[in-house]
């Protein structure tokens, strides 16, 4: 719940930093913002404002790359349950590795072949807004990292490692009932 949390606070954070923070951006205020429909007929809270900014596919990408980069993180994330990252690093499982370098290959190509940025209403996005993307996307690894330390140190803790538990025979796991004779049921008693 904490790291889907992040994400969608990220997501929709990295649009409102392109419209309020960004240098490149309009530099619109909270008001403007929250009340963007009223920019036609609101002249006096909108004054200097370009109503077309509202279609501007800026925000968009930078919410849609956050997203894409958060969940190629939360793949490296997926690795281990428990395990942090520094124990079991991303090159422990290639194929994870490949698939995520074609995403973001795919994701680069949508946003910076012209076709395909106009049909998917994406545009090519600067160094500065990727460093913005990237600063938003990481801490959903120190996020998932403090929640598994949590959970090794204070949910597990006393609890041997998987790997490590005794084996248990089949009789010993097995969901069958046991029969109960009649002297058992007379000793509970």
């Amino acid at each position: 719940m904490a790291i889907g949390g992040y994400v969608g606070a990220a997501t929709v954070g990295a649009a409102v930093w392109w419209y309020m923070v960004c240098p490149a951006g309009p530099h619109l205020n909270y008001y403007q913002l929250t009340h963007h429909l009223s920019c036609v007929t609101d002249k006096e809270n909108f004054r200097g404002v370009d109503c077309a900014v509202f279609h501007d596919p800026h925000p968009m990408t930078m919410a849609l790359s956050v997203l894409v980069t958060i969940e190629m993180l939360n793949a490296l994330n997926s690795l281990s349950e428990n395990q942090s990252l520094l124990v079991m690093p991303p090159w422990t499982n290639i194929w994870l590795v490949a698939a995520m370098t074609l995403s973001m290959t795919l994701h680069f190509v949508v946003l910076y072949c012209d076709i395909l940025n106009t049909v998917f209403s994406v545009c090519p996005l600067s160094v500065g807004e990727w460093m913005a993307v990237l600063k938003m996307s990481i801490p959903v690894i120190i996020l998932d990292e403090t929640m598994k330390f949590i959970a090794r140190k204070f949910i597990d803790a006393g609890q041997p490692a998987p790997h490590l538990r005794p084996f248990r025979s089949p009789s010993e796991t097995s969901c069958m009932a046991t029969p109960v004779s009649p002297e058992m049921l007379k000793k509970k008693n």
